[in-house]
C-alpha cells in the first residue's frame, strides 16, 4: 500500500472508555496529539483532519479503549468511507474484537476504517482478520530534497516550472511565512479561495479538501497549522497550508490553491 490506511473487517483522561464517545472541541487538540504522537503522522488521524475534514454535523467523536483511540469518522452520504477506527499499538488484536464484538451487539457490521499501518503492523494474529485497500485515502510521502533540483523533476514539472520562469522573468518572485492570526491575512486567504476554488486542475484536484478551506482558515491557529503565500510583485498568487506533527521532520500539506492565470497550472 502506498499510504497509511486500510480497513479492517471480521474472517484515561478527559476522553470517555469505548463503548461511549467524547465528543471533539478545539480545546481537546493538546490532549489528543498526546496519544497519536508515537503513531507515524498519518493526515486522517491528525487533530485537524477531525476538525475540518470530518467535522460534518459537529460530530467528530473520539473514545479510549485499553490505552489507544477509538475514533469516529462519518461523511453524510458516504457510508462506505464512514465508520469506527483504531489508533494505537496496545492490545490491538483484543481491542478490535472488542470492537466487533460491540458493533455486532448493536446490529452493525463488524468493521473498522481507515485504520494506519502502523496499527496493522502490531496485529499479533493476521489470521483473524481480512485487510482491505482504501486506494482514495492513501497518502503519498515525498523527500523534500528530491523537488529541489529540477532536472530530477519529471518532465511535465519542469516544462510547468521553466513556463513559470519565463512568464515572471521581469517581475519579483518570493515565497514567504504568513501569520494566520492576523484578520488581515485570514481576510485575503478567504477572497482567494472563493476567487480560485475549482478553477484550474491544481485547483480541482483536491476539491473535497479545499470545500472546507474557510474553517481551515479561520482556525488555523487552534488546529495547529500554519501557510506559506507565494508572492508576485507583492500580489498574494498561490499558497499552500501545513501541519507539523509534534515532534517529527514531516510535513503534512493540508490545503493548497494558486491563481492559474499566473502560475500556468
Amino acid at each position: 500500500m502506498k499510504g497509511a490506511e486500510s480497513a479492517v473487517r471480521a474472517n484515561g483522561g478527559a476522553f470517555k472508555q469505548f463503548p461511549e464517545f467524547s465528543k471533539l472541541s478545539m480545546g481537546d487538540r493538546e490532549q489528543y496529539e498526546q496519544f497519536i504522537k508515537h503513531l507515524p503522522p498519518v493526515g486522517d488521524a491528525q487533530f485537524y483532519s477531525l476538525m475540518v475534514r470530518w467535522n460534518a454535523g459537529d460530530v467528530p467523536a473520539v473514545a479510549i479503549m485499553n490505552d489507544n483511540l477509538v475514533i469516529s469518522y462519518w461523511m453524510p452520504g458516504n457510508d462506505k468511507s464512514s465508520g469506527i477506527s483504531l489508533l494505537g499499538n496496545h492490545q490491538v488484536d483484543s481491542s478490535i474484537c472488542q470492537i466487533f464484538d460491540w458493533q455486532r451487539s448493536v446490529g452493525q457490521q463488524p468493521r473498522l476504517v481507515h485504520v494506519p499501518e502502523a496499527v496493522i503492523a502490531s496485529v499479533s494474529h493476521h489470521e483473524l482478520f481480512i485487510f482491505d485497500g482504501e486506494r482514495d485515502f492513501d497518502e503519498y510521502v515525498v523527500q523534500l530534497d528530491k523537488l529541489t533540483d529540477v532536472k530530477a523533476l519529471p518532465g511535465l514539472f519542469r516544462v510547468r516550472i521553466k513556463q513559470f520562469m519565463r512568464r515572471n522573468s521581469n517581475r519579483t518572485v518570493d515565497v514567504r511565512p504568513v501569520n494566520l492570526e492576523t484578520l488581515e491575512a485570514r481576510q485575503a486567504f478567504l477572497k482567494i479561495a472563493q476567487d480560485w476554488n475549482g478553477k484550474g486542475f491544481i485547483n480541482s484536484a483536491a476539491k473535497h479538501v479545499n470545500n472546507t478551506i474557510e474553517l481551515a482558515i479561520m482556525s488555523a491557529h487552534d488546529l495547529g497549522l500554519s501557510a506559506l503565500g507565494l508572492y508576485i510583485d507583492k500580489e498574494l498568487a498561490g499558497f499552500i497550508m501545513y501541519h507539523l506533527p509534534d515532534g517529527g521532520d514531516t510535513i503534512i500539506i493540508t490545503h493548497s490553491l494558486v491563481d492559474t492565470a499566473e502560475t500556468c497550472v
